[in-house]
C-alpha cells in the first residue's frame, strides 16, 4: 500500500517555495494598494492598517505588492514600501523594533526608545 501523505509531501517538496495566484479579489486589493501608494508618491499623507484573522492572506499580498514594486526599482534606489508585522498585543518598544527592522536598521533592538524612535525617523527621512 503506497503511503499518500508521504507521497504529497515529497511533491509538495518540489513545487516553488511560494507562490502567488490572483484572483479577482486580490487583484482588487493590488489596484488599490497601487492607488495607495501612487496617493503617497504625491505628496498626500497616507497610511494602511490591514488587518482581518489569521490565514486570509494579508501578509502574502502585501509580500507580493511589495515585491513586485521592488523589483522595478533602480539598483540602490530605496522602497518605498515597509511592512511593519504588529504582534497582537503590540507594545512601545515592540512596534519600534519592528518598524526598524522593516526599515533596515543594522540593530534593531539596540538602545533605549528614545534612540530607536531618533533612529525610526532619521531612517523614514533617508526614504523620502
Amino acid at each position: 500500500m503506497v503511503n499518500t501523505n508521504r507521497a504529497s509531501y515529497n511533491a509538495a517538496l518540489s513545487l516553488p517555495t511560494r507562490q502567488f495566484i490572483e484572483m479577482p479579489h486580490s487583484t482588487e486589493i493590488l489596484n488599490e494598494l497601487g492607488y495607495i501608494l501612487g496617493r503617497a508618491n504625491a505628496g498626500e499623507p497616507t497610511g494602511l492598517v490591514i488587518s482581518g484573522a489569521t490565514g486570509t492572506g494579508k501578509s502574502s499580498i502585501l509580500s507580493h505588492f511589495k515585491a513586485s514594486w521592488d523589483a522595478d526599482l533602480a539598483k540602490g534606489e530605496c522602497s518605498p514600501i515597509a511592512l511593519i508585522k504588529t504582534p497582537s498585543k503590540p507594545s512601545d518598544k515592540m512596534l519600534l523594533e519592528n518598524e526598524l527592522t522593516a526599515l533596515g536598521d543594522p540593530s534593531p533592538r539596540s538602545g533605549e526608545l528614545g534612540s530607536k524612535r531618533d533612529r525610526r525617523d532619521a531612517l523614514i527621512k533617508t526614504t523620502n
